[in-house]
């Protein structure tokens, strides 16, 4: 687990499975890292491969929603914010699309 206040987020932060957000008292962006990074991490990863990450909101101000934005190389599909309530979680598949794109979804 790690725990983020805001910013481009890592690979390795996605791809370890759980992020405990903390945005405080301010609304934050999460960018997901660039799909050609994520494709030298991830070098086994073919069209079509996935994997799944959940996000934690462990602020309880009502004003620290946070939002997955896109990095380049990615397309989001479903809702992608996370809730300003601690311990709302948004949980999130990753899918390679091709070379150097992925897609975000909201599961849950």
């Amino acid at each position: 687990t790690d725990t983020h206040p805001y910013g481009t987020l890592t690979v390795a932060q996605i791809t370890g499975g759980i992020l405990l957000g903390s945005p405080g008292t301010t609304a934050s962006a999460y960018t997901l890292p660039t799909g050609a990074s994520l494709d030298s991490a991830v070098s086994s990863a073919k069209v079509n491969s996935s994997f799944d990450f959940s996000v934690t909101n462990v602020d309880g101000s009502s004003t620290g929603v946070i939002t997955m934005t896109a990095g380049t190389g990615w397309t989001i599909v479903g809702l992608a914010t996370i809730a300003a309530t601690a311990g709302t979680t948004g949980q999130f598949r990753c899918r390679k699309t091709g070379d150097g794109t992925w897609t975000l979804y909201r599961l849950a």
